[in-house]
């Protein structure tokens, strides 16, 4: 059975994702992070970043977070891991137009993730700016 995956937050520009569970992995798919108010880009490559890790978990757990065979993190979450990469001003975008897989071994632990959405998603609704008229240019804007 795989790790029990939570969607807590789908914006246009970020996701953060709940997994949870102990001696499993689950896979987070790049299409999975359409929310709502946008949706994949046609013809394009969709990418997100991870811009931060939370990770708690009982004393013998391990999470190992890969992207396309490339470990990401190697973590030990019974000393409760919170990489805060966005404080920095840094992300982290090795292989990030690839899915995410998440492996917890031993007992249970629990990870949020914090993803950027960077490429390949487009919103599908027009945020407001400048009101009912967008149009600069034109009379009484």
């Amino acid at each position: 059975m795989a790790l029990n995956v939570t969607y807590l937050k789908k914006t246009i520009n970020e996701v953060v994702v709940k997994l949870q569970g102990a001696a499993d992995n689950s896979t987070i798919a790049l299409a999975d992070l359409v929310g709502s108010r946008d949706a994949l880009t046609a013809g394009g490559t969709p990418k997100a970043n991870i811009v931060g890790i939370i990770a708690t978990g009982l004393l013998s757990s391990q999470v190992t977070i890969t992207r396309n065979s490339v470990v990401i993190a190697s973590l030990s979450p019974q000393h409760g891991i919170n990489l805060n990469l966005k404080a920095e001003g840094i992300s982290d975008s090795v292989q990030n137009d690839q899915s995410i897989n998440v492996a917890i071994t031993g007992a249970a632990a629990q990870v949020y993730l914090t993803l950027r959405k960077v490429d390949g998603y487009s919103p599908t609704s027009e945020l407001a700016l400048r009101g009912a008229y967008d149009n600069e240019a034109a009379v009484g804007s």
